[in-house]
């Protein structure tokens, strides 16, 4: 069945459509499909060269964007375990570099609840609590190279 607008929008079966038209229709679906896959394989290209391989070093390089989280332990290598205490413990946490753990985190593992995982681990106390990311609040309170790195990240998204 296709959509023949110029049948005003009823929809035919394609077989009653003269073959003419038909050939068009099938190449125009055919061309959209190949340039969909395309597009495919250029995101996952882009992927592979901004990120590299999936998984501890490409969180590694997205800490890396984050200017930040320059020297943070547990950015290089990758250990979020060693980031989330950094970020419930140490004095040196400013207001953008919590959202850019925060957000790391949440790539890393977006099933975890990090506040929990943080007082599973004794890293704060019962009345203590970490915020979920807020992409909001992030992007209110970075300047233009953590929303750049943020940025980069939403543009070619991965999961580890």
């Amino acid at each position: 069945m296709k959509r023949d607008n110029e049948r005003g929008g009823e929809i035919v079966p394609l077989r009653t459509i003269p073959s003419a038209r038909r050939a068009a229709i099938e190449a125009g679906h055919h061309a959209r499909m190949m340039a969909s896959i395309a597009n495919a394989e250029t995101r996952e290209a882009r992927k592979r060269e901004l990120w590299g391989p999936i998984g501890s070093g490409s969180m590694e390089r997205l800490c890396a964007l984050f200017h930040s989280l320059d020297g943070v332990p547990g950015t290089r290598p990758w250990d979020a375990m060693v980031l989330l205490k950094w970020l419930c413990t140490s004095p040196g946490v400013s207001h953008g570099s919590s959202h850019a753990a925060k957000f790391v985190l949440r790539v890393w593992n977006s099933y975890t609840n990090w506040d929990e995982a943080a007082h599973e681990e004794k890293l704060l106390k019962k009345s203590e609590h970490i915020k979920p990311f807020d992409m909001f609040e992030a992007l209110a309170c970075w300047d233009g190279g953590n929303a750049a790195a943020f940025r980069a990240w939403v543009e070619v998204p991965f999961w580890p």
